[in-house]
């Protein structure tokens, strides 16, 4: 968000809170739309929020949290409703589904043939967890209810599904709009590149963001019935995307003629009295939970196997382990979490695929491929095996009971800093070890359309200079930014009071992303053999803001040093 519209925000949101201080509600009735206020004298009164606890298995949205003594698959929901009609319906997975039921005292039967499903087809781990679904509702024999959990059983009175009541209430929470009622006898999507969004507090009065404006208004909600109050709204006038305003207006009718709700699972659908679809939403997770949480919290935070330490473990802590490279050394070896990683299922058990990047205390950089999997209600990693030493990672998949890896690693004649054979590996977990089942190689991709910026040729040949080449790296793979320029510097720091003496420099603009290939040109005959010389790497905005740099000496050319192939490593200055 630019500064501009930083602005522009806060000063709505100051005209919304103004506006807000001046809404009154009269105690022990909500205020109404004008066409809907009651006649003077009524008792017609909104409800007061409430929270229905479930006392059968009708009227309640049930959410399956365990199948076959196994949690679902990560980022998959199933989902039951029961009528009082003798039909139950959810989702199961990938499809929606819906069946016959009856209930005798505590046995229950579904009517499975037929049962009427979409056919949408998904990953097959996603499939198979769904058959297993619809085969444990054919066989289950018995349910209880407990509070807000409901049991289903099989004849051997063995659990086969758990579900959880999803709650009902609106208090505390936050909605994305999906699609609206536009007035017109359809309902139809948001437009492109425009968030409408839709927010309840616990005092009885939403908010949100139209489009365009922001609005607010109090709301009542108990049972699976909603009402709403007057509402207020700032006065903005957009006209970029086109039929903005349009939208804005639409929306904030429909939702004004929602009267019934239902919350299934992270998604919310609201009816007109009459059962017309007036909005539909998705839930908005709290920033405290992102998606990416268990990589970075529960999985930054486990420990792994490791042939690079001393006792074969990194326990991470916030994501990363260090020691000792050597006894008394100074040198550590550095053991991190990288953002590489998937989640699916393999042998059809929730897995996430994980990849740590290992830094030794020289210069290589070796990524390997974990597994982990829940044990006894925790997070463990059960198997892993190398992938290389300086790789590029461009993707990691779990499909079809297997992790593939798309990755560029070192040919049989690339020198290790710069990568450039493009392959395609695959690896399956077989009796509790990771193995390469295949890897194809797809090409050799040219170091120039990778990782070579413009700028970085040197004419040394013509004049009879030598360099130090090789690669700038960094292991978090993190994004330059355009515009950017690298300063590369081979200095004598051989005097550790004075100041380092520039050798050769080299300037490198228009930057790619890294790795960065480098040659830096320097005069053979200003080279003194007792001297230290080391590799000084900036990389700076235009406007010399520092983005990276490295923290670590990277020594060259003399003591038996290299000239050639120095990986260069740098770290981001957090800003």
């Amino acid at each position: 968000m630019n500064k501009i519209k930083q602005i522009t925000f806060i000063l709505l949101l100051t005209v919304l809170v103004a506006a807000c201080a001046d809404l009154q509600i009269p105690s022990g009735e909500q205020a109404l739309p004008p066409e809907d206020a009651p006649a003077e004298g009524s008792d017609q009164e909104i409800p007061e929020t409430a929270v229905s606890e479930p006392q059968s298995l009708t009227g309640t949205v049930w959410n399956v949290t365990a199948l076959n003594n196994q949690p679902l698959l990560p980022t998959t929901a199933i989902t039951a409703e029961f009528s009082e009609d003798g039909q139950v319906a959810g989702s199961s997975g990938c499809n929606n589904y819906s069946a016959a039921y009856v209930v005798d005292g505590d046995t229950i039967t579904f009517n499975m043939s037929p049962a009427a499903m979409t056919l949408m087809a998904c990953p097959q781990p996603i499939m198979n967890q769904e058959t297993a679904y619809m085969t444990a509702l054919e066989t289950a024999v018995t349910y209880a209810i407990d509070a807000d959990e409901l049991s289903l059983f099989d004849a051997e009175s063995n659990p086969i599904v758990i579900y959880e009541a999803v709650s009902q209430d609106l208090a505390d929470s936050a909605w994305e709009v999906i699609s609206y009622n536009n007035g017109k006898e359809a309902v139809v999507s948001v437009i492109l590149d425009t968030t409408i969004d839709l927010n309840f507090d616990n005092n009885g009065q939403l908010f949100g963001f139209a489009g365009c404006n922001h609005y607010a208004a109090p709301y009542a909600a108990a049972d699976g019935s909603f009402s709403l109050g007057q509402s207020i709204k700032t006065d903005v006038v957009c006209s970029d995307p086109a039929g903005i305003m349009e939208q804005e207006d639409q929306y904030l009718a429909a939702l004004a003629t929602a009267a019934t709700y239902t919350i299934d699972g992270d998604t919310m659908n609201m009816r007109t009295a009459e059962g017309a679809t007036a909005v539909n939403l998705q839930k908005i997770q709290p920033e405290e939970e992102p998606v990416a949480g268990p990589l970075d919290a529960m999985l930054g935070n486990i420990e792994y196997s490791s042939e690079f330490t001393t006792s074969g473990t990194a326990l991470l802590v916030d994501g990363e382990y260090r020691e000792a490279a050597a006894p008394d050394s100074a040198t550590e070896t550095v053991v991190m979490l990288t953002d590489f990683g998937d989640v699916g299922a393999l042998n059809e058990q929730p897995t996430i695929a994980v990849v740590l990047a290992t830094d030794a205390g020289g210069s290589g950089t070796f990524y390997t491929l974990h597994v982990v999997q829940d044990v006894d209600g925790e997070p463990v990693d059960i198997a892993a095996i190398a992938l290389g030493d300086r790789i590029q990672i461009n993707s990691i998949n779990i499909e079809e009971n297997q992790i593939v890896v798309d990755m560029i690693a070192a040919g049989p004649d690339d020198p290790l800093c710069c990568p450039t054979q493009h392959v395609i590996n695959t690896y399956e977990l077989q009796d509790g070890t990771l193995v390469e089942t295949s890897s194809e190689i797809i090409g050799t991709v040219e170091s120039e359309d990778v990782v070579t910026p413009a700028g970085s040729e040197s004419d040394m040949a013509a004049s009879g200079e030598t360099a130090v080449s090789g690669m700038i790296t960094n292991i978090d793979n993190a994004l330059i930014q355009d515009g950017a320029v690298a300063k590369i510097q081979i200095q004598d720091t051989s005097l550790a009071d004075a100041p380092a003496t520039v050798m050769g420099e080299l300037t490198i603009e228009n930057l790619g992303q890294f790795p960065i290939v480098y040659e830096v040109a320097y005069h053979a005959d200003e080279i003194i053999d007792n001297h230290t010389y080391t590799m000084s790497v900036r990389i700076e905005t235009a406007d010399g803001t520092l983005l990276f740099i490295n923290d670590t000496a990277i020594p060259v050319i003399t003591n038996d040093n290299p000239t050639e192939n120095v990986e260069v490593p740098v770290i981001e200055i957090s800003g």
